[in-house]
């Protein structure tokens, strides 16, 4: 699966979700449109290089897992460690975060994030949604271009 910068490979359950130049979503086949499904976003280009690697990365469009209308608000970095996203030396960066509702009601959360520098610059790989095995087919991925 080609998303963003990245081809992937993917789980069965894995559908190609809407792409930009700077942003790329992957998300669960089979879910309701007028819903949000989960997703995990792919960053590039000016967004990715803007983004502190050790602030969580809530600009994604992906809203927060649990209920409908729930919004990410803040991130606070709770670990790292080393990684590998296709091949290259990466860093993954564990946030708790905070997503509230329209009542002001707040819920806890777990982020990850991924950070690497590719061939063409920073991409952020975000994951709030826990997506089983994520981690290990970011590092059996290939960057676009690069022998694929």
């Amino acid at each position: 699966m080609v998303a963003g910068p990245l081809a992937l490979p993917a789980a069965e359950y894995w559908v190609q979700g809407e792409s930009t130049d700077t942003l790329a979503t992957v998300h669960v086949g089979g879910c309701d449109v007028a819903s949000p499904c989960p997703a995990f976003a792919i960053v590039s280009g000016v967004n990715a290089a803007e983004n502190g690697s050790d602030e969580a990365y809530l600009d994604d469009g992906i809203g927060c897992p649990g209920r409908d209308g729930l919004e990410v608000v803040s991130g606070t970095l709770t670990s790292t460690e080393p990684a590998v996203v296709a091949g290259a030396g990466a860093t993954l960066w564990t946030f708790g975060i905070t997503c509230v509702d329209s009542a002001g009601t707040e819920l806890a959360r777990t982020q990850k994030q991924w950070s690497v520098e590719s061939p063409d610059g920073r991409v952020v790989i975000v994951d709030r949604r826990a997506f089983e095995g994520l981690g290990a087919r970011l590092a059996g991925g290939q960057w676009l271009g690069a022998d694929l």
